[in-house]
């Protein structure tokens, strides 16, 4: 333990201690060195493993900028700021952001949000995206001129050093020259003129959203610009073929190029989605480094010369409409797609026609058409199959294992999408990628649905920790998989562990979108549920009602997302013992789901379930059973009759037939939920619970006040 060289006298008034206090020991009160303790010690409790990684991190911080992460004059002031976890980053460009959110989590003020160990936090650090790339491509030193002259001269001895500096000089000027065609799609003219379409929607975080999504942008060029002046480098270097790989490097960068174009294209459009999306969608670029993946290094599949001309054309067209998915511009999207698809079928190039069904079957699933989903991308599947397009067939099989096994909950089938999809895995040798991370989030929350807990917990967990390897901490797509870990908690009942996961992503979304945004209304929605199904109801009701704020001024009162919200209150006031808000809150949001989406909608479905729970609660089971029995004709017809969705509002119409003494029905309703082997959340289960009590008592009983 750290000692200073005099001993203090134990301290009474915190608020006098001084700086030196919080440097050295102070022999009677703590032990160590407050000023790089973790909140737990600081509040007196046992430090753990955990606790010595939060000092390690105070540390490493205080090395990188020079100062610490925490202020304060004070114990207790400083004991404030740790306490809150989140540090003021200063302005220092030398400290690259992947290594700043490395060592954010590791100052997180909740322990179970920093890193797993000291080792993971080790191998983090070790995991520098730049460093991995160079070695990919052969750059063991830093590129500069003058790296670049010395590395040459050694081979042109009988040159003079200055015409061989004149000539490096002229080639590193070249490569910069080639680096920065990137600003042919993003440079100041085109920052400016989306700065103004922002804004101009009115919207309350379009400021904010447009500054971060610039900062994201930036960076994601700047990654662009690096690598191509690299791989323009590499070959004068000696250091890559450039007829094996550099060309393949080349074509992918291109197409990262043109996908940034297409996507500020659609950005000129901007809407209220366009905005909401926008960070996400920046986020969700493909990343810089696949571009030197071994996949990306195999033969690329070229079409025969004379379609080149007319394939490249297409191809660009299905850039953009992958641009569109990103914006939120699903129905515009899926129309250019299905252009393609036509064009491609004309052209009779399989590669060609694989890849449109795979962007029209995505975007069908982004409208939530699933079936017309299923179809195009197992047509893509077959043909990339057939045509040895393995990357694609392993992008259809993933999607297909969530389509089929998670939204249309023939959990079987998805299974066996998964399984293939794990075989190209292998094939392709992308364990440890984010591919990999994508379809075990999809296998995770099958196995979920399939009540497989541990089976469920150790997918999602791995498909968390690549994200995390590969994209750093604090990057959206983190959040997207803690939410889907989240879910699995909820569903399992483990409502400690959902709001510990949830409250992780709600940091993760802050951080990257702002307070105000749309993504932080989703997070705030999801804890809310959570602490509701603890009993903490004031504390559930407050945060879902500061989402509900935030997305009625920011996306408009009749936007589907503020009747998802809605939905959540209703729920939390009717475990509240609020009934008739819950009816108020769930009338709201039907009605947005019948106006946004049309009667036969599932989302229309489930809000008749929810609001029929809360007028039967009331007694109103004439009305329930109304809105039970619409719920349950609109899932049978979008999802068929063996899907697990309809257990919820067959266990509400068997409740409340039991009640009214409808013994047949009631029982046969019962035994349609027995048959459907679905995993019921906890209020459902005690629907069907009650209804088995009632029917056994032999007739229908008096109702519970």
């Amino acid at each position: 333990l750290a000692r200073g060289l005099r001993e203090a006298e134990p301290r009474t008034d915190s608020e006098s201690s001084r700086e030196l206090e919080l440097e050295l020991t102070v022999t009677g009160t703590l032990l160590g060195t407050p000023a790089y303790m973790a909140p737990e010690q600081l509040e007196g409790q046992r430090a753990e493993p955990s606790s010595d990684q939060f000092s390690f991190c105070v540390a490493l911080w205080e090395a990188l900028f020079g100062v610490r992460p925490f202020a304060g004059a004070s114990l207790s002031g400083l004991s404030e700021q740790v306490a809150v976890g989140k540090p003021e980053i200063p302005e220092r460009a030398d400290v690259p952001s992947w290594l700043r959110k490395v060592v954010r989590r590791g100052l997180q003020a909740d322990p179970e949000a920093r890193w797993p160990s000291m080792n993971a936090l080790l191998g983090a650090l070790e995991r520098d995206p730049t460093r991995r790339r160079r070695a990919l491509l052969g750059l063991g030193v830093a590129v500069s001129a003058a790296a670049l002259i010395q590395l040459a001269a050694l081979g042109q001895r009988d040159l003079p050093s200055d015409e061989v500096a004149g000539q490096l000089s002229a080639e590193l000027s070249r490569c910069e020259r080639a680096g920065a065609e990137i600003e042919e799609v993003w440079n100041e003219a085109t920052r400016t003129r989306l700065r103004r379409t922002f804004v101009a929607t009115k919207l309350s975080f379009a400021q904010s959203a447009w500054e971060r999504t610039e900062r994201w942008m930036d960076g994601y060029l700047r990654d662009w610009t690096e690598l191509r002046t690299e791989v323009c480098l590499a070959p004068r270097l000696g250091l890559i073929n450039r007829s094996e790989h550099g060309e393949a490097i080349l074509a992918c960068l291109e197409d990262r190029k043109s996908t940034v174009a297409s996507l500020t294209a659609a950005w000129s459009q901007a809407d209220s989605e366009t905005v909401t999306l926008a960070l996400t969608a920046a986020a969700s670029l493909p990343a810089i480094a696949t571009c030197t993946s071994q996949l990306q290094l195999a033969p690329r599949i070229y079409p025969p010369a004379q379609l080149r001309g007319a394939v490249d054309s297409q191809r660009r067209e299905l850039e953009a409409a992958a641009a569109q998915r990103l914006a939120g511009q699903f129905v515009a999207g899926l129309a250019r797609a299905m252009a393609v698809r036509e064009r491609a079928r004309e052209l009779g190039w399989p590669p060609l026609i694989a890849e449109a069904e795979l962007a029209v079957g995505r975007l069908e699933d982004e409208l939530g058409d699933y079936p017309a989903a299923e179809v195009a991308l197992r047509e893509a599947y077959l043909t990339a199959l057939a045509g040895g397009h393995d990357r694609l067939a392993l992008e259809a099989a993933t999607w297909l294992t969530l389509v089929v096994g998670d939204k249309l909950g023939r959990y079987q089938q998805g299974l066996v999408w998964g399984e293939f999809g794990l075989r190209f895995i292998a094939r392709l040798e992308l364990d440890g990628s984010l591919d990999e991370a994508e379809l075990l989030y999809g296998i995770g929350l099958i196995y979920d649905h399939l009540g497989d807990e541990e089976a469920a917990r150790t997918a999602l967990l791995r498909a968390l920790e690549l994200a995390e390897t590969e994209l750093g901490p604090m990057h959206p797509e983190v959040a997207r998989q803690l939410n889907g870990l989240g879910g699995v908690y909820w569903d399992q009942g483990a409502y400690t562990q959902a709001l510990d996961t949830q409250l992780r992503a709600l940091d993760i979304v802050e951080e990257a979108l702002g307070p105000s945004h749309p993504e932080v209304a989703r997070a705030l929605t999801n804890i809310g549920l959570v602490r509701g199904r603890l009993g903490e109801h004031r504390r559930a009701l407050a945060v879902q009602r500061r989402a509900l704020a935030i997305r009625e001024a920011a996306l408009g009162p009749g936007h589907p997302d503020v009747a998802a919200t809605l939905a959540a209150l209703g729920t939390t006031q009717r475990l509240a013992g609020q009934p008739a808000a819950a009816a108020s809150s769930q009338r709201r949001a039907l009605a947005i789901y019948e106006a946004e989406l049309g009667p036969d909608h599932n989302n229309v479905a489930r809000a008749q379930h929810r609001l029929a729970l809360a007028l039967s609660d009331q007694g109103l089971d004439d009305d329930a059973l109304a809105l039970e029995l619409r719920a349950l004709a609109v899932l049978e017809r979008r999802l068929g009759t063996d899907h697990p969705d309809l257990a919820a509002p067959l266990a509400g119409i068997a409740l409340i037939r039991a009640r009214r003494g409808e013994r047949r029905l009631a029982t046969a309703a019962l035994e349609r939920v027995e048959a459907l082997h679905a995993t019921l959340l906890e209020h459902e289960q005690a629907l069907l619970t009650e209804a088995r009590a009632r029917l056994e008592r032999r007739g229908p009983a008096a109702r519970a006040p």
